[in-house]
């Protein structure tokens, strides 16, 4: 790889941007224990000015409605339902009784959601009922003048959503196992049990589980008999695997004597809480069916996290999991019943670009996922113009379950339980409900530049631009030398053509902010271009290297700037992690000799000075090391190979070494019987790695592996 140095005192960045948009980063803020609202802008991690205001209610959670007002609810359902309305403000600060107001529902309040589809914002009571608002800040009244309150199945509740339809789903808080369902005329459908019975199969078009299942769904049993076919059209017939998972959960405690079988020559596998319990797959295959047995005490009280895995190769397909519980004597095919996944304190839900619910459950530190087209069906009728219409609804049905973790088996600091907590919608409203069009009025192009020099001044960026009536473009810089530190650095905002004070470093971020007051407009920026302060380094690069082993690698750093020019030489090893100086390296080449694979991927870097007093970092460059073929006498004749002994230098390890492992690439040989293979220490320990062992059949561009571990993966089986 090449690294170049700018030659010039500006540089010009391709930039085209118009019609690809983004989320704003501008989004409010609230304090819990004050009840401080304000405006962020976190492209500069600033406030926005004046934009700050003092309800005295609200900062625990809100939302924006579809007319960029926002809403904002109290921590406490006692407080008897606070709301802090905020009208988006045209001018700074937000005027009490003109921008914003704090509306008294007259019943607790808690979770909040906005509807996608009609002019209301729901909440939770955080016990039995959910209300709605109107985006005018008045809630809806029944006859008398009260709020209407609709139940939602359960005596407590935290976060609500609203879906694409307008049906409301009600997460029942710590302690339930349920999700209430409303039709949008604020119904209950039903409630959805946190429960998914089955195991989730994933099934691959490969035998080590690469890339994308081609099929997901949920199964139990586990007992399947393809024959020569398969499972589905995605999924060949043969050379394909798969693996479930799920829990499981005994109906009697004591000893239990799991069975999982699968056709000849299948590899399978079984893995409780973590574990690998049973296995074939390091074995050779075999010309009958497979059968493994495992006895394991489980107990009633307890749900087993359970994965199976199997591959199949070629002949007949078939696969099943089965026990002898305790008392009997003949196996059965563990029943569908028995595999139940459960979450326990639903605190938050949202809903997904699909339209898929997710509930967020803190007491089982997992999500699940609710279809909300499966489940019981419900008929409700809805009376337009006189005329009753019968719809037909499904209360929901969890398809999937995602595992966040308890923190158990996992090292510090990854050792915390997830508890997923949430109590209003989390879906995005920017997109979802602002501005359902998907076509924001704010978004950014983004670009990082790297000029090569340390300490580089920044002088001034410069852009044209085609700006409609309506729109503008606003530009933002920071700067670092150290490309990971760059992201904790604050931006600035710029001005076209106009000097920065104050902005140095190697590496440059811009954000460039383009706004709209319409969907249909379209801002153009082209020619956006950084000038830093003049160079007297006309010329500077570094060129990677390469060479075939035993040979010399050559680095050349080619310069132009006003001499002397002074070069300092770094290197950095593959086996060690700092650069190190090269002593007596103080000209434009670096020549390493006599390279060998030890050798490849060595990084280096050059530091150069000039008679301006002028310096620049060149590279990091890298090595790329070439094997050298090893030329085998051939059949009916003795001798060494062309290249005896075949030597690499190890370096970077210790004295003594636990492990060696020998990999030869592409062997070739009529006879491989004939081949003595030695592996000797520069001590002059031998150890002879094969001799008399590789019979009379021919071989060609085999790869072998000696090692001490012997591990075989199923894939590799023929």
């Amino acid at each position: 790889m090449r690294r170049r140095f700018p030659s010039t005192c500006a540089c010009t960045v391709p930039a085209h941007a118009r019609s690809r948009w983004t989320s704003s980063t501008i989004f409010w803020v609230g304090g819990t224990g004050n009840h401080v609202h304000l405006k962020v802008n976190s492209l500069i991690a600033s406030p926005v000015a004046e934009s700050v205001f003092y309800p005295g209610a609200g900062g625990y959670g809100g939302v924006i409605d579809r007319l960029g007002n926002l809403w904002s609810t109290d921590n406490d359902p006692g407080w008897g339902g606070r709301m802090v309305w905020l009208i988006a403000p045209t001018n700074y600060p937000p005027v009490e009784g003109t921008n914003w107001f704090v509306l008294y529902p007259g019943v607790n309040a808690y979770g909040v959601a906005v509807d996608p589809v009609y002019p209301y914002i729901w909440q939770t009571t955080g016990g039995e009922y959910v209300f709605r608002w109107r985006t005018n800040g008045v809630p809806v009244t029944n006859q008398s003048g009260s709020v209407n309150l609709h139940f939602h199945g359960n005596n407590s509740s935290q976060g609500l959503v609203v879906d694409g339809n307008g049906h409301v789903w009600v997460a029942h808080a710590i302690g339930s196992t349920t999700v209430g369902h409303l039709d949008t005329n604020g119904n209950w459908l039903g409630n959805v049990q946190m429960r998914l019975t089955g195991l989730r199969g994933e099934y691959f078009p490969n035998t080590n589980f690469a890339g994308i299942p081609a099929l997901v769904r949920v199964e139990a049993p586990l007992d399947f008999n393809w024959g020569y076919g398969s499972p589905a059209p995605s999924v060949p017939s043969n050379y394909f695997c798969a693996r479930w998972f799920g829990v499981l959960e005994p109906r009697v405690e004591g000893e239990h004597v799991l069975i999982l079988s699968a056709d000849a020559g299948a590899a399978v596998q079984l893995t409780l809480e973590g574990q690998t319990v049973s296995s074939n797959w390091w074995e050779e295959p075999g010309p009958y069916p497979v059968e493994l047995f495992l006895t394991n005490y489980l107990s009633t009280n307890t749900a087993y996290s359970l994965k199976v895995e199997y591959i199949e190769f070629t002949g007949e397909a078939r696969v099943k999991l089965s026990w002898i519980e305790p008392g009997q004597t003949t196996p059965v095919v563990i029943p569908p019943e028995r595999f139940q996944q459960v979450g326990t304190g639903p605190t938050g839900v949202s809903v997904d670009a699909a339209g898929k619910i997710w509930a967020a459950n803190i007491g089982t530190h997992n999500v699940m996922r609710i279809d909300p087209n499966a489940g019981q069906i419900v008929l409700t009728t809805n009376v337009v113009g006189g005329v009753t219409n019968i719809i037909t609804n499904h209360v929901g049905l969890v398809d999937m379950v995602v595992d966040l973790g308890d923190g158990s088996f996992h090292p510090e600091p990854y050792n915390l339980a997830a508890s997923p907590y949430n109590y209003s919608d989390m879906t995005g409203f920017n997109n979802r409900i602002v501005n359902p069009t998907l076509q924001p009025y704010k978004g950014y192009w983004m670009v990082i530049h790297d000029s090569g020099v340390p300490e580089l001044w920044w002088d001034r960026i410069s852009w044209d631009a085609a700006v409609p009536d309506g729109c503008n473009i606003e530009v933002f810089v920071r700067a670092s030398d150290d490309r990971s530190a760059l992201a904790r650095q604050r931006f600035l905002q710029v001005t076209n053509n106009v000097v920065i004070q104050e902005l140095r470093g190697r590496y440059i971020e811009l954000r460039v902010a383009l706004i709209r007051d319409d969907p249909t407009k379209q801002p153009v920026l082209y020619r956006l271009t950084l000038h830093a302060q003049s160079t007297s380094f006309l010329r500077a690069w570094l060129d990677d290297a390469w060479a075939y082993e035993t040979q010399d690698a050559e680095f050349y750093a080619e310069v132009l700037a006003p001499e002397p020019v002074n070069y300092w030489w770094y290197i950095k090893r593959p086996w060690t992690n700092e650069f190190e100086l090269v002593v007596g390296a103080s000209g434009p080449t670096l020549t390493l000799t006599g390279v060998d694979l030890w050798d490849d991927w060595t990084e280096v870097s050059v530091l150069v000075s000039n008679a301006a007093g002028e310096t620049v970092w060149l590279g990091p460059a890298t090595l790329s090391v070439y094997p050298m073929q090893i030329a085998i006498p051939g059949s009916g004749t003795m001798g060494v190979a062309s290249r005896y002994p075949a030597t690499i230098h190890v370096r970077g390890m210790p004295t003594n070494l636990a492990s060696v492992q020998v990999t030869l690439y592409y062997l070739s040989h009529k006879r491989p019987d004939d081949l003595d293979i030695l592996l000797v220490s520069p001590s002059g320990k031998k150890i002879m790695l094969m001799s008399d062992a590789g019979g009379n059949t021919a071989v060609t561009n085999v790869t072998l592996v000696f090692d001490q571990v012997f591990t075989n993966n199923p894939q590799m089986r023929i």
